[in-house]
C-alpha cells in the first residue's frame, strides 16, 4: 500500500512538474496584459496597466481596449522586459494617437524602454523603476546594427536624439541589459514630463556631479555620455 502511495506521489508530482513546464514554455506568446484599472498615483479616476512581453497582436488588444473600455486619465502604466520591436512600434503609434502619458513601472526594457516609453505625450518613470536599454537581435541572438538604426530613426520622429540612441543600443548586448533609473533617464534626455517635454542635457551635467568618482566601474559610463552630447550637436 505504501509502494502504491509512493508511486501515486510521484505520478501526481511529474503531473504538476509537466504543467509547470508547459506554462513555462507557452507564458512568452500571451504577451501583454492590459487592463483598465484604478488610478494608483492619484486615487482618481482610472487608467490603463500592461504587464508582460510584447508579442505580435498586442497593438489590437491595446487598439480594443481604447475603443471599447478607454481610461478616464490618459496612462498606460507599463512592466515589460520589451519583445517584438515591430510590435512595439505599431503599440507606439497607437499611443501617439491616443495621446497616452506612458508610465514605466518597475522594470521597463528593451522594445518597452527603447519604443513604447518614448512614444507617450509624457514619458515618465514611477518612484524606484528603472528602464533597460541594449542592443537589437536577429532571430539567432546575434547583435542586429539594422534593427538598432530603425530604433533609431523612429525615436528621432518623436523628438528624440538620434544619437542618444546608437549610444545606448552600444552600451549592451542582446544578451545584456543597461539599466537607468529616472535620473539616468533624464540625464540621457530619455525622459519627458510637464517639467521637461523636450531632451534635457543640462540633467546630465548636473547628474554626473552627482557620481561618486571614488567608483571606477562608472567612469566609462560618463565617458560614453560625453560622447552621446557630441553625437547630439
Amino acid at each position: 500500500m505504501l509502494t502504491s502511495i509512493f508511486h501515486t506521489a510521484l505520478s501526481i508530482k511529474a503531473i504538476i512538474g509537466a504543467f509547470v513546464l508547459f506554462m513555462s514554455l507557452i507564458a512568452p506568446s500571451f504577451g501583454l496584459q492590459i487592463e483598465r484599472v484604478e488610478n494608483i498615483a492619484s486615487n482618481s479616476g482610472t487608467i490603463l496597466r500592461a504587464i508582460g512581453p510584447i508579442v505580435t497582436g498586442d497593438a489590437i488588444k491595446l487598439q480594443r481596449m481604447l475603443e471599447e473600455n478607454p481610461p478616464s486619465v490618459p496612462i498606460l502604466m507599463i512592466t515589460s522586459p520589451g519583445g517584438a520591436v515591430d510590435e512595439a512600434m505599431r503599440i507606439g503609434q497607437i499611443i501617439q494617437q491616443a495621446g497616452l502619458i506612458v508610465s514605466a513601472h518597475g522594470e521597463c526594457a528593451s522594445a518597452c524602454a527603447q519604443i513604447i516609453f518614448p512614444s507617450g505625450n509624457y514619458s515618465i518613470l514611477t518612484a524606484g523603476s528603472v528602464l533597460g536599454f541594449h542592443s537589437c537581435s536577429t532571430s539567432d541572438g546575434t547583435r542586429s546594427d539594422l534593427c538598432n538604426e530603425v530604433m533609431a530613426k523612429y525615436v528621432t520622429n518623436l523628438g528624440y536624439a538620434y544619437g542618444t540612441m546608437m549610444v545606448l543600443t552600444d552600451l549592451a548586448e542582446p544578451d545584456e541589459v543597461y539599466w537607468v533609473t529616472e535620473i539616468g533617464a533624464r540625464c540621457w534626455g530619455w525622459y519627458r514630463g510637464a517639467d521637461q517635454n523636450h531632451y534635457s542635457r543640462q540633467m546630465c551635467v548636473d547628474s554626473t556631479l552627482l557620481v561618486p568618482f571614488n567608483e571606477p566601474t562608472l567612469i566609462p559610463a560618463l565617458t560614453v555620455r560625453r560622447q552621446a552630447l557630441a553625437l547630439n550637436v
